[in-house]
Formats: C-alpha cells, structure tokens, sequence
C-alpha cells in the first residue's frame, strides 16, 4: 500500500471526518470546479525528503519524510464547521498512527494555517500540514 492510498483510506474510514465531508476527498487539483459540494477535502503531498543523517548499517531502508498538506474548503462566511474538520483530521491522523503496511513509522503534525479565502472555489479554507516518516 502507498503512503497516499493509506492517508485516503484512513480519511474516508474515520467516523469523525466522514460526518463533514462524506466521501468529498479529492486528490490535488482533482477537483477543479465551484460545482463540488461543501465542505470538502484536497490532499496534497509533498516534498520527500531523504534522512542525510542516518547511517544506521543495521536498517537496509534509509528513513524518509514525505509532507502533507490536508486543505479543508467549505463555503462562506463561517470557519466553524472548517475548525471541526481540522480538529477530525488531526484526530484521523494522530501523531502516534503507524501503518507498517504503508511503510509509516509516525505521521508527524506540523501546523494549521490561517483562515484564508479560495475565489475560484468560492470557499474559505485552512490547511493542515504533517509530515509522514517513512521508512522506504
């Protein structure tokens, strides 16, 4: 399984997000249309980034960071119902989640982002980074 199939799946499965967003999870600039309903969810990796400082003989795989972005998108005026997204997608994602079978050691939460406004969306929005240690 690929660390994006695992973030996706554990998104659509966790009761919480699935509350808000039902199944509106796109995959980055997937969703390019004001026609989607509120709110919804775009994932968006990004860089991966080699550990340089292991060197570790006893592990064959070197470990990895690969960053994620989760932007949450509903429609105006109100952030409230953004606030309890965030608040589920950490939840969904907490930082002691492993998934071996998805080659992640820890999900790492990095920051949420200020409110801000999407014009071509016609939505406001926050983000969500975190950061997936892996370990191939």
């Amino acid at each position: 399984m690929l660390a994006r199939q695992w973030v996706f799946q554990t998104l659509v499965n966790d009761s919480g997000v699935g509350e808000i967003v039902d199944d509106r999870i796109l995959a980055n600039q997937s969703g390019m249309t004001a026609q989607i309903g509120r709110p919804f969810l775009v994932l968006k990796f990004g860089n991966d980034s080699d550990e340089q400082q292991f060197d570790d003989p006893d592990i064959p795989q070197r470990p990895h960071r690969q960053f994620l972005e989760v932007w949450c998108h509903d429609s105006r005026p109100s952030y409230t119902q953004i606030d309890e997204l965030v608040a589920a997608v950490r939840e969904a994602l907490r930082v002691d989640q492993i998934a071996p079978d998805a080659h992640i050691m820890a999900v790492k939460y990095l920051e949420t982002s200020a409110d801000m406004d999407d014009q071509t969306m016609d939505t406001v929005l926050r983000y969500i980074r975190f950061q997936l240690v892996m370990s191939e």
